[in-house]
């Protein structure tokens, strides 16, 4: 099968239009946005520490009672786009002992 130049072109902008640009992903978020990320069904709150073009990864923090810190060992790991479902604003330090708080979490 042969095609001409002006179809494979109107093709490929045809295309171009039904993809996101990598532009297009990296404006959701950023490196170093906090982030709520879903992990077995259940949101965690998190850093993104690198953009990839399906995933994030994402350094998240674990519940210390009513607050959050960072986990003994960090638990960074690559998510799904889907998986991160929103932004957050970044913590507020509540003690001295590394402990944070969420206004929207």
């Amino acid at each position: 099968m042969q095609c001409s130049k002006v179809n494979v072109d109107r093709r490929k902008q045809e295309l171009q239009c039904k993809l996101p640009s990598v532009a297009a992903w990296q404006d959701e978020f950023l490196v170093g946005d906090w982030c709520a990320v879903e992990y077995d069904g259940t949101l965690f709150p998190g850093e993104i520490r690198s953009l990839q073009v399906d995933d994030y990864e994402v350094s998240v923090i674990v519940k210390a009672g009513k607050y959050w810190k960072w986990p003994q060992l960090e638990d960074k790991i690559l998510y799904w786009k889907q998986n991160v479902q929103k932004k957050l604003n970044a913590p507020k330090v509540v003690s001295s002992r590394g402990h944070f708080t969420f206004d929207e979490f």
